[in-house]
């Protein structure tokens, strides 16, 4: 993948890993 779309990606991860520290988690688990 391009750089962009890795930097994009990267930034999805940690803003999953931020809502599940936060305990928001259960909003967006099925």
């Amino acid at each position: 993948p391009s750089p962009y779309v890795r930097k994009r990606a990267a930034q999805i991860i940690d803003g999953a890993a931020t809502i599940r520290i936060d305990g928001r988690a259960q909003c967006f688990q099925s």
